[in-house]
């Protein structure tokens, strides 16, 4: 196998994965507005919901892909390849029976779509085609895109990120002028499935390219998955992680639709597809750094471990925190000018989805080094998390609708994630006292609360100087005047107090600076 460094691919995953996120930001944000006005609100919440459904099918997966990435790392970083096509060939034979049982799975469930679906205006024709077409697409991970796992333990991430993101930007556009030209239902889905599968097509071509002797052979799968146990060890480990993840994240939906509307699903969508993407942005740079940290942390030296996780946390809750700061100003008035008034939802509700967004990006260190240390012997924790997070939603979202439900994850996140998980990485592999964790909270929040105030007051007194109508100029000159401020106090504040942060940003600068002037020798 050719040989690139980590640095290398780590900046080439940043680069494509900037590039790829910011264009999918701008594309959802135009097409939905059009999706919403021609097929309608309650469409699009059908198509969420659907797709929550699909996710519980979607647990039968146990951890595969988790095992067979982390198994990949070694061999892929001495270049076996009879190894990497002998674990490949075990998880294809996996995957093939795992797609099968969900595909069997999905038929006894389709049975209930009348059950599930009661309340909607919508044929059952057109809720059947939803369920099935979006079954299908989800079915082409099992049976063909099962490979990708090896350009992600090779950090070529870039790839798969491209990839998908040239078919879903042609995808909503074509599907948005079709819209607009016929508001058909079947047309929508029909594009929705025909990009799927383009995208498995150029995937695996790419694949054979990259890799022309990646040969899996489904067959010796069975044969083979006795000569590596580690499999069936590492899948045991994480089955229960993945089964709670699932369970927890798939059922916000479904429960938001039991104690509000389909509009409420979209509703609430309109503001999440905003800040997930952000954080699909942040994971699909940083997740390149998994591997390099697994091999920091078989390194064995404590103090370099300790100090590069603290420069990971600051410098992503630097970044991660004036974001949510300029979210919880700006969400609502960015909405109003896009989809209108009606589309927006209580400032309640906005500080929920705002806080559970710095949490989900946030937790990444902490994860990765979970990971890199095999911290996977707490299989409480999952089921305490999945029986938190349901309980509050059902509880509070009886009284609060809403907000109640969204007050579950966040609950269970907290809890679990931010005071167990961390207890449990620092105590059991850092092994120094956990309360170093939050004082760097304490180091990293306090300025950007700073410039968030100063940013709050001067943009609302610049503000009120002009008396204007709302629209899409005054929203940028009001999100550019806020950014500015947040950004200019906080950068220099936090560049002072904390020497994590002055040395990841250093470390960066250099590494970006030094490519650059080896390209021009």
């Amino acid at each position: 196998m050719r040989r690139e460094s980590r640095v290398a691919k780590s900046l080439k995953n940043a680069k494509v994965n900037m590039l790829c996120y910011f264009a999918s930001l701008l594309t959802a944000f135009f097409t939905r507005r059009i999706f919403i006005d021609y097929l309608g609100l309650e469409f699009m919440g059908l198509n969420d919901t659907v797709g929550s459904v699909l996710g519980f099918l979607n647990l039968a997966e146990l951890g595969i892909g988790t095992a067979i990435s982390y198994l990949l790392f070694k061999p892929v970083f001495d270049g076996d390849e009879t190894k990497i096509n002998e674990l490949l060939s075990v998880m294809g034979y996996l995957y093939r029976w795992i797609g099968i049982f969900i595909y069997g799975a999905a038929i006894i469930v389709s049975f209930f779509l009348p059950l599930i679906f009661s309340d909607t205006s919508f044929s059952m024709g057109v809720i059947y085609a939803s369920f099935y077409i979006y079954l299908t697409g989800s079915m082409l991970g099992y049976f063909f895109n099962y490979r990708m796992v090896l350009l992600s333990a090779d950090q070529r991430n870039y790839v798969v990120t491209g990839y998908f993101q040239l078919t879903t930007t042609l995808k909503l556009f074509v599907q948005m002028g079709c819209a607009m030209l016929w508001s058909n239902f079947y047309l929508f889905l029909a594009i929705e499935l025909t990009a799927g599968i383009a995208n498995t097509l150029l995937i695996n071509w790419k694949l054979h390219k990259t890799y022309p002797w990646l040969k899996s052979e489904l067959k010796e799968g069975r044969r083979l998955l006795k000569k590596y146990p580690e499999v069936t060890s590492k899948i045991k480990q994480v089955v229960v992680h993945k089964l709670g993840l699932f369970v927890k994240g798939q059922s916000q939906p479904m429960l938001i639709y039991a104690f509000a509307s389909l509009s409420s699903v979209a509703l609430y969508a309109n503001y999440t597809i905003i800040t997930s993407r952000i954080q699909n942005l942040f994971n699909g740079i940083l997740d390149s750094a998994g591997g390099s940290v697994g091999n920091l942390v078989a390194e064995g030296d404590k103090g370099k471990i300790i100090d590069i996780y603290s420069q990971l946390f600051i410098s992503r809750l630097f970044v991660v925190g004036n974001l949510a700061f300029c979210f919880y100003y700006l969400l609502s008035p960015f909405v109003n000018v896009w989809l209108g008034p009606e589309c927006i939802v209580s400032p309640t509700v906005v500080m929920i989805i705002v806080i559970g967004y710095t949490l989900g990006v946030m937790r990444g260190p902490t994860d990765y080094f979970i990971n890199a240390y095999g911290l996977f012997s707490d299989v409480w924790a999952p089921i305490a998390e999945s029986a938190i997070s349901i309980s509050v939603a059902i509880l509070c979202g009886m009284r609060w609708g809403l907000p109640g439900v969204l007050m579950g994850d966040l609950t269970a996140s907290i809890l679990i994630i931010y005071v167990w998980k961390t207890y449990f990485l620092f105590t059991r592999g850092f092994k120094i006292n956990p309360w170093r964790y939050w004082l760097l909270w304490l180091k990293g929040i306090w300025p950007m609360i700073i410039g968030a105030s100063v940013a709050y007051f001067a943009t609302e007194y610049l503000y009120s100087m002009f008396d204007i109508a709302n629209g899409w100029l005054v929203f940028f000159v009001k999100a550019s005047i806020f950014a500015l401020c947040i950004f200019s106090l906080s950068t220099p504040i936090q560049w002072c107090v904390s020497s994590d942060f002055r040395l990841f940003f250093s470390r960066l600068l250099g590494s970006i600076f030094k490519k650059k002037s080896s390209k021009s020798v």
